[in-house]
């Protein structure tokens, strides 16, 4: 048997002519079409990120419900008296007083504090920073009583700011000999 290619040639061009054909222009098309949309949603349900980082919108975003802020814990109310102590060299801050630990703003606060020096040095400032909602202060306290060597210092202050969430206060005395001690309170 002998193979004719160009028989074979004009049979196949018959072929792909012909109305018995299913690889038509039209059928083709619409493959590759179907095809691409299917390229197209498998890619972007495996990494939508990849979109979006580009710029292109292709999901609508969901604007989050807001919710109501949390209920702040409850704290003490009226005079509070705290026993402090601390492990470093330096300054000693042993007791401390508060007038009013919950005030409102625009109410005065006065605290005062017991610091003792270490081997004789004499306490040259204490300094506190009060740390709120929305603001950080600093107040320095003043020598009210005793001496420099161990004395107590008071400062008052004027509520400025809510403390519904945060509420710290930051203790500093330093010496003349150059340490300072410091002590932390978290009271919300």
């Amino acid at each position: 048997m002998v193979l004719d290619i160009s028989s074979l040639a004009k049979k196949a061009n018959e072929r792909l002519k012909g109305n018995d054909n299913y690889l038509t222009m039209e059928t083709f098309t619409a493959g590759a079409a179907v095809l691409i949309v299917i390229i197209i949603i498998v890619t972007l349900l495996i990494s939508p990120a990849s979109f979006k980082k580009s710029g292109s919108k292709i999901f609508s975003s969901l604007t989050p419900t807001p919710s109501p802020s949390p209920t702040p814990r409850p704290i003490a109310k009226g005079p509070q008296i705290y026993s402090l102590s601390t492990k470093e060299a330096g300054p000693k801050m042993r007791k401390l007083n508060i007038n009013e630990f919950d005030p409102k703003i625009g109410q005065e606060q006065k605290m005062t504090l017991q610091v003792i020096g270490e081997n004789g040095a004499n306490i040259i400032s204490v300094g506190l920073t009060l740390l709120s909602d929305h603001k950080k202060k600093d107040y320095p306290l003043r020598l009210i009583s005793g001496t420099a060597m161990s004395g107590t210092w008071e400062v008052s202050v004027i509520t400025e700011d809510s403390h519904n969430y945060i509420y710290t206060a930051t203790f500093i005395a330093k010496d003349n000999s150059g340490v300072a001690a410091k002590v932390d309170l978290n009271f919300r």
